[in-house]
Parts: structure tokens; sequence; C-alpha cells
């Protein structure tokens, strides 16, 4: 999938193709993340950067902060992995 930004982006970690996990591997902390949906009431719009700052169970939920341009913390929120998508760096 493409972000409107042109970013290279996954299907969200719920989905059922198996051959992606494989490919991103384990979901682990510092792993840069997309939101998929508004959270009205902390400004956050799809589309949003965040940083996954803890991992809970087995990946079924994140604890992720997104900041500012200036670099000010905006909010820190536990998500489930359908609201993510994982920003992935290509190496060339």
């Amino acid at each position: 999938m493409i972000s409107s930004a042109g970013v290279s982006c996954p299907t969200p970690a719920s989905s059922p193709d198996h051959r992606l996990s494989s490919i991103l591997g384990e979901r682990k902390e510092h792993d840069k993340v997309i939101l998929t949906k508004s959270i009205e009431e902390y400004g956050l719009e799809p589309g949003d950067i965040g940083a996954v700052v803890y991992v809970y169970g087995e990946g079924e939920a994140f604890e992720v902060e997104f900041v500012t341009l200036d670099g000010i913390t905006a909010a820190v929120l536990e998500l489930e992995s359908v609201s993510l998508l994982w920003w992935i760096r290509k190496h060339y």
C-alpha cells in the first residue's frame, strides 16, 4: 500500500497475510508506526507518525508516543495493532 505521502506502507499488523509477518519480523520498541485513525482529543490524524515505547503481550497492543514537529510530546497512547501501520525503511 502507498500512503498519500508516497511512503510504502504494509497492511495493518492484524493482516491475515502471514507472509507479511515473516517479512517484518517481531514488533519491538522504537519501531516507527503510522496512525490509521483520527484521535480528536489529542489532535491526531491518520498519517501521523509515532514511535512504539512498549509492546503489550505478543503484540496485541502497543504504547505509542506521538510528538509535534518541535519535539514536544503530543500524546502517549495504548493502541491496538489494527490502528497502526508499520513503517518500513528500505535500505538501498
